[in-house]
């Protein structure tokens, strides 16, 4: 299961699920979802895995986009872009660094 995090400019960010080439947006039928780590809390919190919040969500969702147009959009314009596939709303609760070591 490819995992995505995605912005429609105006609505907000959103959590989406690759399916071909298109994206299920997740957090339309799961508002709370709106980062990857809301999905990680809602599986620990509900004591079911990641997958299965996620494949839950799906039943929920109809809204789907097509993933190279959110590939191809910039950062921050009009259309919807993509994001980091993990971070938080609070950039201070996120390190990611890489050792140099193979």
């Amino acid at each position: 299961m490819r995992v995505v995090q995605f912005e429609i400019p105006g609505s907000g960010r959103r959590v989406g699920v690759v399916d071909g080439d298109e994206v299920i947006d997740i957090t339309s039928g799961s508002p709370s979802l709106t980062y990857v780590f809301k999905v990680f809390d809602a599986a620990q919190n509900s004591g079911a895995g990641f997958e299965q919040v996620l494949k839950e969500s799906i039943g929920a969702s109809n809204s789907r986009l097509n993933y190279a147009d959110l590939l191809a959009a910039p950062v921050g314009g009009d259309a919807p872009f993509l994001h980091a596939p993990v971070d938080h709303s609070d950039p201070h609760r996120v390190l990611i660094s890489g050792t140099g070591l193979t």
